[in-house]
This record gives C-alpha cells, structure tokens and sequence, in this order.
C-alpha cells in the first residue's frame, strides 16, 4: 500500500513540473516571434534601400589621366555597360553590382588606352584612372617586323603586326632582337629601366649629334644591355644601356666636337659609344680609330660637368 502511494505522488509532482513548463514557455516564444518579425521587416527595408532603390544608382564618373581619349566617349562606355537589370527591381548601376572587369575591358578597346584602374566611392561614385600609351615598345625577331609583341613593361603582352591598331594608332619604337629568338606572350625580354633609356636615346641623339635616328633598333639579344641606332646618314651608333644617360650624351658631344670628319658624314660607318674612357669609330674606306685616352676623356667630362 505504501508503494502505491509514493507512485502517485512522484506522478503528480511530474504533472505540475510539466504545466509550469507550459505557462513559463509561452510568454518566451511569444516575444521570439515578435523579434523575429520586426528582424525581417527590418533587413527587407535595408535590402530595399541598399539593392532596389536609386539611392545607390551610380552616376557620378571620375575619368582621371585622359590626354587624346575622349572623356565623354568613356562615359558612354560605363553608362551602356551599367545600363539595364540584373533581375526584377535589382539595377546594373547599383553600387554593389557594378561589374568594373567588363567596364575595363570595353574601355580598353580603345587603342590609345594601355591600362584602367576603377576605385568605387560609397555611395554612387566611380573613379576610373586611364593611363594612355606614350610611345608604344614593340619587340620583333627579325628585320623583317613579322613575328612582333606588343610589351607591357618588360613583358611580352600580346603578338601583334605592324598594322595594328595599337601600333597604327600610337607612337611607337621598334626593338629587333639579332639573334632572332622565339619568344612567347609573358616572356620578359628586358628590363622597362632599359627601354626606357632606349626610347629617350632615340630621341635626344638627334639635337646632340644632329642626325635623324631611324627604325628598328637592333639589340644583341634579349636581355643585353648594347643597342644600335642606324641613322639616316647610313653610320650607325653603339651604346651601352648601362651607363648613365647624361654621360652618355656628354661622350656624344665630345665626339661631335673633337673628332673631324669629312663633309658628307655618310662616310662614317659606326660610332662606338659603349666604352667612357674611350669613343671608337670607324670610316668606311678605313681602319677603326679612337679618341682620348682614359684620362683625357674623364678629365674632359668632368670639366664639362663642373662649368655647368
């Protein structure tokens, strides 16, 4: 008798436990449904303000370092790229769904344009940087300018001939490697420091030694540091990339000054420019000669610079 008594009270404790339960959870999900519902209210008025309404529409355009593009062309551009829907209400313009590689990628047919960078300003600006080709480098294996890449600082870019657009349409120089080396897209053919230094050579010999510098530039091989100029008077120049521009150009006023040579320059076969003690050249009924010895040539530079 005494079991069944403590079975039916251990039951009822259980019985109370479980009602207590109930009117305590009650009150708990209910509050929980209200938080919930005013949660999604909530991210539904901030997912409208942020993707369907024109408070993040992109309109305003940046365009920055334009020299010959036109900049209302490059508007163009951007406004048919990000004009339309992506789905329903959701906008091509919306600040968060601007695609910038395909902007870039139209933007980049024009020739003129070797590269754009987009930054994107919260909340409806774009900032597009252009920056435009000055004088295009172009690394071809052969005199023959058929196997020919367009470079991208020291890198091989793309193959390219020489009608071109990218070549017609910008200024550009004509390096010509003499080994005749295959080379493919990627490949790094010299250093952007030498090119560089090429392409100011080319174009500052002709006040210094008053002669006109013709196209292509020959070069040893890849990655040499000696270039050739071949010059409108037949007589070609050699130099070595690795000295400094400034002297190089003092060497080449030097010559002009100390050497005389006869009425019609196109005599001349070479100047060898690549020695700074030194300047070697050679006409072409002769033998090779030289001027100053080390001494002399440094002296004389070094005074030249000093009266400067």
């Amino acid at each position: 008798m005494a079991q069944k008594i403590k079975s039916k009270i251990v039951r009822r404790k259980n019985s109370s436990r479980k009602q207590r339960k109930k009117n305590t959870k009650n009150p708990r999900t209910w509050k929980q449904r209200f938080f919930i519902f005013v949660v999604i209210i909530f991210i539904g008025c901030v997912g409208y303000i942020f993707l369907c309404s024109n408070l993040l529409n992109v309109h305003q355009f940046d365009i920055r370092g334009t020299n010959r593009a036109d900049k209302n062309q490059i508007i163009n551009v951007i406004e048919s790229d990000i004009d339309g829907q992506v789905i329903a209400c959701l906008k091509k313009k919306n600040y968060f769904f601007v695609n910038k590689h395909k902007i870039i990628e139209d933007i980049l047919k024009d020739n003129r344009i070797k590269n754009v960078n987009i930054t994107k300003q919260f909340p409806d600006k774009i900032i597009i940087d252009i920056q435009e080709y000055d004088d295009v480098a172009i690394w071809c294996k052969s005199m023959a300018m058929k196997s020919c890449f367009v470079l991208n600082g020291e890198i091989a870019e793309r193959e390219i001939t020489m009608e071109d657009p990218v070549v017609v349409e910008n200024k550009h120089f004509v390096i010509v490697d003499e080994t005749h080396q295959d080379i493919s897209i990627g490949d790094h053919v010299m250093t952007e420091e030498y090119l560089n230094k090429i392409e100011t050579l080319s174009k500052e010999l002709v006040y210094v030694l008053d002669v006109k510098i013709g196209q292509p530039f020959r070069v040893a091989s890849r990655g040499s540091h000696e270039v050739q100029f071949m010059t409108d008077e037949g007589w070609y120049i050699i130099i070595d990339l690795s000295h400094d521009l400034d002297e190089v150009f003092d060497i080449a006023r030097l010559f002009v000054k100390k050497v005389e040579l006869p009425s019609r320059r196109s005599d001349l076969e070479y100047v060898d420019m690549r020695f700074s003690e030194k300047i070697f050249y050679k006409m072409k009924d002769g033998v090779e000669q030289s001027i100053k010895d080390e001494q002399e040539l440094k002296s004389e530079v070094e005074d030249k610079k000093e009266n400067e």
